[in-house]
């Protein structure tokens, strides 16, 4: 009995401050020009399929249907917990926002309590699909290769759940 009032317990602290997180990103990203939400779509589907490509994220984890699945997900929040760490540690602001998107997708797709804050996420988001695409010829001129085809393919693409 104790040890489920103290894992609830635990959960509401989660949430609670997840949904603080969420709102101070939805407020920076609501502030912000369509054109420059741009580069925030580019970068957060480029590190997304890339740590797809790499397995440290499995296909298809930002769906809804797949909420019963909460292992992956956790494994996936821990991930890009670390990662948003390691970025911002560089400086590579960009990156850890785009870090900071997928992780908060994530718990919002996780957890029905924060699944508005996730659409509104994600509507903010939607606003700079049309200024993406500058940001990936810049980034191939940078790496000398093409990007993953599904970046172009998939980065119009707001989770299901999320829309």
């Amino acid at each position: 009995m104790l040890g489920t009032w103290f894992r609830n317990r635990i959960k509401k602290s989660g949430i609670s401050q997840s949904r603080l997180e969420i709102t101070r990103l939805l407020n920076h990203i609501e502030g912000v020009e369509d054109r420059d939400v741009g580069p925030l779509v580019a970068v957060t589907t480029i590190i997304r399929i890339n740590l797809e490509n790499m397995n440290l994220l499995p296909r298809g984890l930002f769906d809804v249907d797949r909420v019963n699945q909460l292992d992956p997900k956790a494994k996936a929040q821990f991930r890009l917990s670390a990662l948003n760490v390691q970025f911002q540690r560089r400086d590579q602001n960009n990156d850890a926002v785009g870090a900071s998107i997928l992780l908060h997708t994530l718990r919002a797709l996780a957890y029905p309590e924060l699944r508005e804050l996730g659409r509104d996420l994600w509507r903010e988001l939607a606003r700079g699909f049309d200024h993406a695409e500058p940001v990936f010829k810049i980034v191939e001129e940078a790496k000398g290769q093409p990007l993953d085809p599904r970046v172009r393919e998939e980065y119009r693409t707001v989770p299901n759940g999320l829309g």
